[in-house]
């Protein structure tokens, strides 16, 4: 057992109850978790201007160090995320735009992102949206794909743009003049 010199809860001597001390003779932190995260959100809170200058001389000392958490994060949720067909859908006109990703999640909210600030890809999207607004757009997935294969997620897409021609729909990622590959 070990004691929390700030709350003085005793605690089994464990990483789930403290933190790590590498520089320390003892191999766990003097104050258990609890106590640390209080601990920091008081501070945050009384001088928030500490830890964003903090982070400002972290980053400026590993410059590259952001850009690899960075990419580690993505890393990790894009192999969690769910590599799909969608669809995105104006309820009010009726037009659908299919497109392919190997991360779902984010490809909404990149899509959000670029209506929002007026510099989405496709002009008559970003019009209706304009228009309309983000409310009149619903996202859904058309087909969810084990693999994370692009060829096979491009052939999928493929399909589904097809399929919704058949079906008589108007899409907004199908100009005129690229009709005739998916006839």
């Amino acid at each position: 057992m070990k004691k929390c010199t700030r709350c003085n809860n005793e605690y089994p001597a464990t990483l789930e109850h403290f933190y790590a001390n590498p520089k320390g003779i003892d191999k766990l932190g003097t104050r258990c978790k609890t106590c640390c995260k209080l601990q920091i959100k008081e501070r945050w809170e009384s001088n928030p201007e500490y830890f964003i200058e903090h982070s400002a001389r972290k980053r400026a000392l590993d410059r590259e160090g952001e850009n690899r958490r960075v990419k580690e994060v993505k890393k990790r949720s894009k192999a969690k995320g769910t590599a799909c067909v969608y669809m995105i859908e104006n309820t009010i006109t009726g037009k659908i735009y299919i497109g392919e990703t190997t991360w779902k999640h984010q490809r909404w909210i990149s899509h959000k992102s670029q209506l929002v600030s007026g510099k989405h890809e496709n002009p008559n999207m970003q019009k209706d949206f304009d228009e309309h607004g983000i409310e009149a757009f619903v996202f859904s997935i058309v087909k969810a794909i084990e693999s994370k294969d692009k060829a096979e997620l491009l052939e999928e897409e493929t399909k589904a743009i097809k399929l919704f021609l058949k079906e008589g729909k108007t899409l907004y990622n199908i100009h005129k003049k690229h009709l005739t590959e998916y006839t």
